[in-house]
């Protein structure tokens, strides 16, 4: 069965040129405008109710496919504009590039499938419902030129880059099914759903540039075109009733997802004047565009209360997450003046901005559940029984800005000592990481998995890291008579009057990660539910929150001339949030590296600071300001509920692994040599409290394998420890494997409390 809405694609915007020229005495302006984009249409809703039973034999023969997709937005038209003057006429030229057409929303989606469906082929799902947003256009490329070959003559350029269109969300989409799926190919996952957002277009790059002679002056900017946001992902909602069976390399049983689409990335930015003569003036300055936002993901929601069974590798039984859209990243900016003399008066001066386009925030991840019953059951190395995540977008990197100046002297009359430079560069600041969203997992099934790298359960929300900050960076200024490097004879001119300067962009600040919850049985009921893995490396429990890392400062790259070089700032990093795992049931892992229960909090690490980059030799006054590296996030809190027989036969493998680690404070670059002012290295964070409390067994059997590890530490504020055992007892029989290693490390370490009782 094939059904499905799809929108158009909108159309691309026209082409827009203008030239000019004047001849003698006047003035002349060419003005270009590109066309814009298209919006693209929608698709629209989608339902499908069968009872009937499909089969399919072959390959990408999928047994029912619902689909919405909304159509991709036109691109923007190009803009061109060109200008040319002779005797003492002023030109100018103005070029924008057209806007990209917004992206169609994909509609609703729905199935309810009462039948038994099996397929035979490669990449032949069982059922696949979709809703996908469609992108946003590309902004238009902008072109504006500038010719002046005569006395006196002025040059004006100026060039912008179209912005990108705006993406469209992906729809609803809810699956029902009440009896089997059975595939048995590669890739061909039982039920695959999805709902993704769609990209924000590109920022259009932007150029613009100028040639005088005489005593002509420059004047030419360009900004790059801003990136649009991602589009969000909508609500995932699977009923999973009937048995699920595959067999294939990475045939999931199910697979649920919501992505929000990643954001534009801005436009490119780049002036080039050229000019000769002796009293030469340039003026460029260029902008990267900004880059866009990344879209949501949405909350998933999967109950899979029928069974599910793979055979293959990477075939987990039950995957299911949201993520965040990753930032766009900002457009570079790039000036580049070149100045020559062919007698007469040298009075260079030449003044050259460059910044970075900034990154887009990441977008937020939203709540994952999953609920199962019945037998999970997998057999294939890197095949969970169930994986949940909930992980937020990351931000997009800060553009970089670069400028390069030249100029030489010529002929033998007049004063060729007078050089003027300014030059100024900026990087881009790192888009902030964004958070992730809840994850709960709610096991009332009995799983076993048979492959190294195979967890039982694997239940994580990570925040989203932040971008790094744009270099921002120096080509020495060059003159063919100016550098002691020259042969002797050689006539030289002095370099003064030289200001460069150079700024890092600041790293991005990070998303926390958020709270993860993990049950395995029903105490309310007394209801016993047990995981078994075999294979090395392969965890019965692993339960995380994490908070990301801070982005990194933008270097900067001054040269050996420079005055002045700023690294940029580290970002602060995301907090991770309380981890909390309850089992009632039996955990048994045979293989080495396979903790029964692994449950970890851990903040991210905070920002390193840019670096100050002055170059393999050093000349003149160079002064290096080193900014703070970012701060570290906190870790939460862990509460680890059990009880029954917990066992591991492996080597390093404990029978429950328990942290909290607060993060490490950002470091500082490297300023090279010569005189420095330093910042300060972030603040650490700090780690919350572990409480394991445990009713029944405790066996390990391997070397280096302790029956309960419990930490809390961080440089700085403590947390407590906690560890309450009742019940038959622990054992332990290899080398190195204590019964419980228990610690809280800080400055101030916390309570650690150990109890045990039959």
């Amino acid at each position: 069965m094939f059904a499905q809405s799809v929108g158009g694609g909108g159309g691309s915007g026209g082409f827009s040129g203008a030239f000019s020229a004047t001849f003698g005495s006047g003035a002349d302006v060419g003005v270009s405008v590109g066309g814009s984009g298209s919006n693209a249409g929608h698709g629209n809703t989608v339902t499908v109710t069968t009872n009937q039973s499909v089969t399919t034999t072959g390959d990408h023969a999928t047994g029912i496919v619902a689909q919405s997709i909304g159509g991709g937005g036109g691109h923007g038209g190009f803009g061109l504009s060109a200008s040319m003057s002779t005797s003492n006429s002023p030109n100018a030229a103005v070029s924008i590039g057209g806007k990209g057409g917004g992206g169609g929303n994909g509609g609703d989606v729905t199935v309810h499938a009462n039948g038994t469906i099996s397929t035979q082929g490669a990449q032949a799902y069982g059922l696949h419902a979709q809703s996908v947003g469609g992108g946003g256009g590309s902004g238009g490329f902008s072109l504006a030129g500038t010719l002046a070959t005569t006395s006196g003559s002025k040059n004006l350029a100026l060039s912008i880059g179209g912005h990108g269109g705006t993406a469209s969300h992906g729809g609803t989409v809810t699956v029902t099914n009440g009896d089997t799926i059975t595939t048995a190919g590669d890739d061909a996952i039982g039920v695959f759903i999805q709902s993704i957002g769609g990209g924000g277009g590109n920022g259009g790059m932007a150029y613009s540039g100028s040639f005088s002679g005489n005593q002509s002056r420059n004047a030419d900017f360009s900004i790059g075109g801003k990136g649009d946001n991602g589009g969000n992902g909508g609500e995932i909602s699977a009923t999973l009733n009937g048995q699920i069976t595959t067999t294939g390399d990475r045939a999931m049983g199910v697979h649920a997802q919501s992505i929000g689409g990643g954001g534009g990335s801005g436009g490119m930015a780049m002036v080039v004047d050229l000019t000769n003569g002796g009293n030469n003036t340039q003026v460029n300055v260029s902008v990267g565009g900004d880059g866009g936002n990344g879209g949501t993901g949405n909350t998933v929601a999967v109950h899979a209360l029928g069974g599910v069974s793979t055979t293959g590798f990477e075939a987990t039984g039950v995957y299911a997450q949201s993520i965040g859209g990753g930032g766009g990243h900002g457009g570079s900016a790039n000036t580049a003046g070149i100045a020559t003399m062919s007698g007469g008066v040298g009075r260079e001066l030449q003044i050259g901005v460059d910044i970075g386009g900034k990154g887009g925030s990441g977008g937020t991840a939203d709540t994952v559940t999953v609920t199962t019953d019945g037998t999970i059951k997998t057999t294939g190395d890197a095949s969970h029984g169930i994986h949940a995540q909930s992980i937020g977008g990351g931000g997009g990197r800060g553009g970089a800005a670069n400028s390069f100046s030249f100029y030489t002297p010529g002929g033998s009359g007049g004063d060729k000592a007078d050089n003027k430079s300014l030059n100024v560069s900026v990087g881009g600041n790192g888009g902030s990481g964004n958070h992730s969203g809840s994850v709960t997992v709610t096991n009332m099934a009995n799983i076993t998995t048979s492959g190294a790298d195979s967890y039982g359960i694997f239940a994580q929300s990570i925040g989203g890291g932040g971008g790094e900050g744009g270099h921002a960076g120096h080509a020495a200024p060059l003159s063919i008579a100016g550098q002691d490097t020259l042969p002797p004879g050689v006539d030289q001119i002095k370099f003064y009057k030289n200001v460069r300067v150079s700024v890092g962009g600041k790293g991005g600040a990070s998303g926390d990660g958020s709270t993860v919850n993990v049950t395995s049985g029903d105490r309310a009921n007394n209801i016993t539910r047990n995981i078994t893995t075999n294979g090395d490396g392969s965890f019965g429990v692993a339960a995380q929150s994490i908070g990301a890392g801070g982005g990194i400062g933008g270097a900067g790259v001054t040269g050996p001339l420079a005055i002045l070089g700023v690294g940029g700032a580290g970002g602060a990093a995301g907090d991770a949030n309380n981890v909390t795992v309850d089992i009632l049931g039996n955990i048994t892992t045979h293989g080495d590296a396979a903790h029964a229960i692994i449950a970890q909090s851990i903040g991210g690490g905070g920002g390193i600071a840019g670096a100050i980059d002055r170059g393999i030799a050093k000349t003149g006054v160079s002064l290096a300001f080193q900014q703070s590296g970012g701060s570290g996030g906190d870790g939460g809190d862990i509460t680890i509920t059990t009880s029954g027989t917990i066992q591991t036969t492996g080597l390093a493998s404990y029978a429950i692994f328990a942290q909290s680690i607060g993060g490490g404070g950002g470091i500082l670059g490297d300023t090279g040599n010569g005189l420095s002012f330093l910042g300060s290295v972030g603040g650490t964070g700090s780690s919350g409290d572990v409480n394991i409390t445990h009713d029944g067994i405790l066996i390990t059997r391997g070397d280096l394998s302790s029956a309960v590890f419990a930490q809390s530490a961080s440089a700085e504020s403590h947390g407590h420890v906690t560890v309450n055992l009742t019940g038959s007892g622990i054992m332990t029989t290899g080398d190195d494997a204590n019964a419980i290693h228990s610690e809280s490390i800080a400055n101030t370490g916390g309570d650690v409390t150990l109890s045990a009782g039959g």
